[in-house]
């Protein structure tokens, strides 16, 4: 018996099945980054939420837990890998 439909894909999630976007968060102090990441991942269907502060960001990943964190390594008050020790501690 052959099929005419092609192989499934990584992108193929079934004709009853909705797939869900990753939620994204941002860390990065310098706004005009953030906010073009931002707005890049947007475009494209991804729940986003960003911040400047580290010790906001720890809140942020308690409270809504995000599928991804980008994360900047330096920034002023607490570095990009304190706030991802943190983060794999609460996690």
């Amino acid at each position: 018996m052959s099929s005419t439909s092609s192989p499934p894909t990584t992108e193929d999630t079934g004709p009853a099945r909705k797939r869900e976007k990753v939620s994204v968060l941002i860390v990065d102090d310098e706004d005009r980054f953030r906010e073009a990441l931002k707005e890049r991942l947007r475009l494209r269907g991804f729940p986003v939420r960003e911040t400047g502060d580290p010790s906001r960001a720890i809140r942020m990943v308690r409270q809504s837990r995000p599928d991804v964190v980008v994360l900047d390594r330096k920034m002023p008050g607490m570095s990009g890998e304190e706030v991802l020790r943190e983060i794999k501690r609460i996690s």
